[in-house]
């Protein structure tokens, strides 16, 4: 419900600035979340071996790593 920012690497940055260019509409990518998650998401979780986790809970978990390596809790 609200926009949420985070730090990218440059590189990262200009391979989206690139495929940005290549999407039509309003995304960089153009799929719905139920979609995004059955084709994107659960295939990615289990080619790495890892249990079904909602995206949700990745995002805490990716708050959680920068919090223990020493990240500005505030930001």
């Amino acid at each position: 419900a609200g926009t949420r920012w985070i730090d990218l690497p440059a590189d990262l940055m200009t391979t989206l600035k690139a495929h940005r260019l290549q999407t039509p509409g309003e995304f960089v990518f153009p799929l719905d979340a139920r979609n995004w998650r059955t084709r994107v998401w659960h295939p990615a979780l289990r080619r790495a071996g890892l249990r079904a986790v909602r995206i949700h809970d990745a995002r805490h978990t990716h708050a959680s790593l920068l919090i223990a390596a020493g990240a500005d809790i505030v930001a």
